[in-house]
């Protein structure tokens, strides 16, 4: 996949901008180079794929990574933590009839999360989650999607795993404005905790301020279905792979949403088959 090149920098706002290569279908960034630039936006032209994988960063070098959608542009971002504690924020600013897919894979780190969108009228923002975290880590996820305008669409789907002491801490917030007229927006979070000492916590808000809207929003959190588990080792199956098959067939649901294989590869999926 090519690179993106960061190239010059906005004097009043300190944000730099990424280059894009006309014929480039995806590109991948660097976290390191972000990193350095700590504030960076990303104004595509055309549509495209964009990978980010961040690995091993502390709290002390926070990233904001920014998106520009431009009118009928088609963006599918992929970001994927593993491991350290980075503090990663996105605002997304969606044109009208322009289109945003985020797909965000936490595995085994100290996350902070946050996602802004302003969607406009005739946009839409999907935006999907999965997050597995173990021991004693710690991940936060905000999301914050605001309808300035109507007749668009979001979709927000986030599914959460911890472990022996682990906690995840999920915020999705919906805010559509008088005069939205028309705009659509659903919210949804599952969690799953895998051990007593675990825990989940998710937190939906909703703020309209119009009535021709539709709007939703569901959690749920809980423990391995034992009804399931019980099915499974009455058939010889051990506890140890029971609960490894429920929760692999849980978090399908991410991987099924993804676009293409090649992003299942990305987020490192490996159940034998194909999406």
């Amino acid at each position: 996949m090519p690179t993106a090149d960061i190239v010059h920098e906005k004097a009043v706002t300190g944000q730099r901008h990424l280059t894009i290569p006309r014929d480039a279908s995806e590109f991948v960034l660097n976290s390191l180079e972000l990193v350095e630039s700590k504030n960076v936006l990303l104004e595509p032209m055309h549509d495209i794929e964009v990978y980010l994988k961040v690995e091993n960063l502390s709290e002390q070098n926070p990233v904001k990574l920014d998106f520009k959608i431009n009118p009928q542009r088609h963006v599918k971002v992929f970001y994927y933590f593993k491991e350290g504690a980075p503090i990663f924020t996105s605002d997304i600013s969606l044109a009208p009839q322009s289109k945003i897919d985020v797909y965000t894979y936490i595995n085994g780190a100290n996350a902070q999360l946050t996602v802004n969108a302003t969607v406009a009228k005739e946009a839409e923002a999907n935006f999907t989650g999965l997050t597995e975290v173990q021991k004693a880590e710690h991940a936060v996820i905000q999301t914050n999607v605001h309808h300035t305008e109507g007749q668009n669409l979001t979709w927000q789907k986030f599914y959460s795993y911890a472990a022996d002491t682990a906690a995840v801490a999920f915020t999705g917030r919906i805010r559509v404005d008088a005069g939205a007229d028309g705009a659509v927006a659903h919210q949804l979070h599952r969690g799953v905790m895998l051990t007593e000492g675990a825990r989940i916590n998710a937190e939906p808000f909703l703020n309209i301020y119009h009535d021709d809207v539709k709007c939703t929003h569901g959690a749920t959190v809980g423990f391995i279905d034992e009804e399931a588990k019980h099915y499974l080792l009455t058939r010889g199956i051990s506890p140890a792979e029971a609960d490894s098959i429920l929760i692999l067939s849980s978090q399908k649901q991410f991987y099924e949403a993804l676009p293409n294989q090649k992003a299942a590869n990305f987020f490192e999926y490996q159940n034998g088959d194909e999406i």
